[in-house]
């Protein structure tokens, strides 16, 4: 085996991959199929801009800031019955198709004004599948981020232990805390 060849074959290839991932980085379709998550990579960021909707950037972090995408994606698919999680995509897909009729764009691509509006009208529908999916999305995106370290350390000033333990402390002087 000649050393030089091979060393010569392994650079064309990476150059090759990484070239190759520049040039698909935008199709979607590629992303879906080698996604390993229950969700499509475009439900996923239709996920993330509910979220970012519900509890968008303040003064320091929103829920998107704080990695509750991250917790509602594995909420759904390790927490939710096959029926819910089936629902889930459904209530996804019809959000997605409501934006479109009412704003001619994806619900990830509309203004946050435009996300809010239509977030809104789902909370006061008549339809109860939607209340039920916007009544979910709520719930558990405040969830995911108020049990963030963030939010818990720095709002509400949690502390896994509360007290400090001395354990070297002098039997002759008064314990001063």
């Amino acid at each position: 085996m000649n050393r030089r060849n091979t060393l010569k074959a392994l650079a064309a290839a990476s150059v090759g991959t990484v070239a190759l991932g520049y040039w698909a980085k935008d199709l979607n379709f590629i992303r879906d199929l080698m996604s390993n998550s229950f969700f499509k990579p475009s439900e996923q960021d239709l996920i993330t801009s509910i979220a970012d909707t519900i509890i968008p950037r303040g003064a320091y972090y929103g829920a998107v800031d704080l990695g509750v995408p991250v917790y509602l994606l594995g909420f759904f698919e390790k927490c939710q019955e096959k029926a819910d999680q089936d629902q889930l995509k459904l209530q996804l897909a019809a959000l997605n198709l409501a934006s479109n009729k009412k704003f001619n764009a994806d619900f990830v691509d509309c203004t946050p004004e435009q996300r809010e509006q239509l977030l809104t009208e789902w909370s006061e529908s008549k339809v109860e599948a939607e209340q039920d999916f916007f009544n979910l999305m709520k719930s558990q995106t405040i969830t995911g981020f108020r049990t963030t370290e963030e939010v818990m350390t720095n709002h509400y000033h949690y502390r896994v232990v509360p007290g400090h333990y001395r354990g070297c402390v002098d039997i002759n002087q008064p314990f001063v805390s």
